[in-house]
């Protein structure tokens, strides 16, 4: 009996023991499938987020990358504000004061996305730094421009900003479901009945849907913004309202990121090699001994920028005063050597370089370094700078060496070519009439030369006298015998479809302006034409009877004979009128005054425009050969005048532009012995506004020239 006792026992107990064994593995069991859903379930979330996240960061980068496309006037890389209303989708215009970084849902219908959702169903939001936002906009926008951002996970650890440059732009956010104290509106509710329907419904208050970033304003500083994401502390379980913990997750974006796409775009390149032209051309248009000294202070730039500033005028793209900042100048008390993508230049007055991208043994994140040109420069170019010696570099940017130093040699012009410019000569010049301002800005800190800096220009504009304008240099010029190389860009103020609209209904702004030289034996003029011949001195002006002029005209006129639309034309005497065949006082071809579009001037967007003159004297009956000191010899008794419009690198008077770069308009003619010598001058004059009108109605129209060089050889 007690053995049967002691046997149930022992079974008992086993019993006992296996039902343990079963019940503990039915825990493991259920505790491992239900952590297993919860993981999967974890996972599809975050591939949600992922999924949206890297959609939206993608589009925000293509904006970016494309920005100047929709916006002709700026650079590539600005990021676009964020929606700070939640109605529509629609990026802010303006997202807060100058690099103040802003915070908001994710514009996704100005970046043309759909209205896209985390895993919880709730649109994203975006965070962009104020120095990268494009509304407003930061004064310096390039590559070296640092993120406001600094990423962390809630154990403390930097995913992004550990350095200056790996500091995000810009980071978009998932919120997730609501946490803590979170209170939001159902995402597919309504917004309230003052505004109209909202695609992502909710609110637009960030501390609703953001742990740990921005006031419910969307400011998030002007300084660094620490982030903290939910990469340590996401639980596995499913979120649920009022649980408290961070879950946001992010993606982000760096200046890294954005301008490794931007620089193989060829436009980019071609950006900075047109900077690099332009502004190596406007140094090179003064004679050697005038070449401003290296400055102490910003990389030996300050007095040539002054000399040669990034005018209004010229920044149709914003290209220089964005990148001016990579660019160091040297005026070695030796003429300097530059070797370039093989091709050596000798006799270097002075030496205009550009940095390149940052290095990995270079870093430009602050004024210090910035000022420093061994951030920018390579090993030898580095110790040489900005003394004498052998430059060497490329001298067109490639995206394959974006490092690569690039570098212009500047001679000056020689000491027999004699040269007048705005820049150098704006207070001798003389106006008459009305209508027409001389404009001469100098810098808060006027540098060296003090009489050469600042931004001169003049502008021409309808008054209320109805009387046209002119400026003429004072001073007699040779003309037969010697060359005359001009470069000027102008932008007209206001846009006018009337030469564009049909059976041309809309009033026409009008009129326009001409570069004229008369006869200089009879003194500098001290009047100007009529408002109807745009100030030109006509054939009974004793001065305008010889003369010749390229017209730049924006209105049609009958008593003129004008040809529809913006036209450009090489006229003689003083005499305006076109022939009826439109073309023989052009340069023999219709087409020759045209332009395409008929508006080219007046086109929107507004943009700057040049014009590169060259006059050839001493050239045989059909100037096909000239040679200026024969003239008057052997028959080489003409002139050929030739007029590019929108040329590029054409800035530069030292040489005559390359025989394979057709001229816009041509023309030979008989000089005049009149002509001889001569003076030069602007006219202009346009229609004033109608009676009562605001300052801007039709047809009111206005003019600047500037960035005016003449050499004469």
């Amino acid at each position: 009996m007690r053995r049967l006792r002691h046997r149930q026992a022992e079974s008992g107990a086993a019993l006992l023991a296996m039902l343990l064994i079963l019940a503990l593995f039915a825990v493991t069991y259920t505790v491992r499938f239900f952590q297993g859903t919860a993981l999967a379930e974890r996972n599809a979330r975050l591939r949600i987020d992922h999924v949206a996240l890297n959609h939206a960061r993608e589009a925000v980068i293509g904006s970016a990358i494309t920005y100047r496309d929709t916006h002709p006037n700026e650079v590539f890389g600005y990021l676009r504000c964020p929606d700070l209303t939640n109605e529509k989708g629609e990026a802010a215009t303006p997202c807060g004061a100058r690099d103040l970084s802003s915070l908001g849902r994710l514009p996704w219908k100005t970046l043309g996305l759909p209205a896209l959702r985390d895993h919880a169903g709730e649109c994203l939001w975006y965070a962009v730094a104020g120095r990268a936002k494009n509304n407003p906009k930061t004064t310096v926008f390039n590559w070296d421009t640092t993120g406001q951002f600094i990423v962390r996970d809630a154990a403390g650890n930097i995913l992004a900003g550990a350095s200056p440059h790996q500091r995000p732009l810009a980071l978009i956010l998932a919120p997730g479901f609501a946490s803590g104290g979170q209170i939001r509106p159902n995402p597919s509710s309504a917004s309230p009945a003052s505004n109209p329907p909202s695609e992502c419904g909710g609110s637009a208050s960030a501390a609703s849907y953001l742990e740990s970033i921005g006031d419910a304003q969307g400011n998030i500083g002007i300084d660094i913004t620490p982030i903290t994401l939910s990469t340590a502390q996401t639980p596995a379980a499913p979120e649920a309202a009022g649980s408290s913990h961070n879950n946001d997750t992010a993606t982000w974006i760096t200046s890294d990121d954005l301008f490794q796409r931007i620089m193989r775009r060829h436009d980019f390149g071609r950006d900075i090699d047109v900077m690099l032209d332009d502004f190596a051309a406007c140094l090179g248009n003064w004679p050697t001994a005038d070449l401003p000294p290296t400055s102490a202070t910003a990389k030996g730039l300050l007095d040539a920028a002054t000399l040669c500033p990034p005018a209004a005028l010229d920044q149709e793209n914003n290209v220089r005063s964005n990148w001016e900042d990579q660019l160091l100048y040297a005026r070695p008390a030796v003429a300097a050597q530059v070797h370039s993508d093989g091709n050596a230049y000798d006799g270097c007055a002075a030496i205009l370089l550009f940095g390149g991208m940052r290095t990995a043994r270079q870093s430009r994140a602050d004024d210090g370094e910035k000022s420093n040109p061994a951030m920018y420069l390579e090993d030898g170019n580095a110790a040489l700078f900005p003394t004498s010696g052998l430059y060497v570099g490329g001298h067109g940017f490639t995206p394959n060496d974006p490092s690569r130093e690039l570098l212009r040699c500047i001679r000056g012009l020689p000491p027999h070519m004699q040269q007048i410019s705005l820049a150098g000569n704006l207070d001798e010049f003389l106006v008459t009439g009305a209508g027409l301002e001389k404009k001469k800005d100098l810098p808060a800190a006027p540098a060296n030369p003090a009489t050469r800096s600042g931004r001169s220009s003049i502008t021409v504009s309808s008054n209320d006298g109805l009387a046209a304008g002119c400026l003429w240099h004072p001073q007699p010029l040779p003309l037969a015998g010697r060359r005359w190389r001009i470069y000027y860009s102008f932008r007209f103020a206001l846009s006018d479809t009337h030469a564009t609209a049909a059976n041309q209904t809309t009033a026409d702004r009008g009129k326009g302006f001409t570069l004229q030289i008369v006869r200089g034996d009879r003194g500098v003029p001290d009047n100007c034409g009529a408002l109807a011949d745009m100030g030109v001195l006509g054939p009974a002006d004793p001065r305008g009877a010889s003369s010749l002029l390229i017209e730049t005209d924006v209105h049609q006129d009958g008593a003129h004979n004008d040809p529809p639309g913006n036209h450009s034309a090489i006229l003689l005497n003083g005499d305006l009128a076109h022939d009826t065949a439109l073309g023989a006082n052009c340069n023999g071809s219709v087409s020759g005054c045209r332009h395409t579009p008929a508006s080219k001037f007046e086109d929107t967007p507004m943009a700057t425009h040049n014009q590169r003159i060259e006059i050839h004297t001493g050239c045989d009956g059909n100037c096909s050969n000239c040679d200026p000191a024969a003239h008057g010899s052997g028959g080489r008794s003409h002139a050929r005048i030739e007029v590019w419009i929108d040329c590029r690198q054409c800035q530069d008077i030292r040489a005559d532009l390359p025989a394979g770069q057709a001229a816009s308009l041509a023309r030979c003619i008989a000089l005049p012995d009149e002509l001889e010598t001569a003076h030069f001058g602007f006219t202009g004059g346009f229609l004033p506004a109608p009676a009562g009108a605001t300052g801007n109605a039709a047809p009111r129209q206005a003019v600047s020239i500037g960035n005016f060089y003449l050499g004469v050889e």
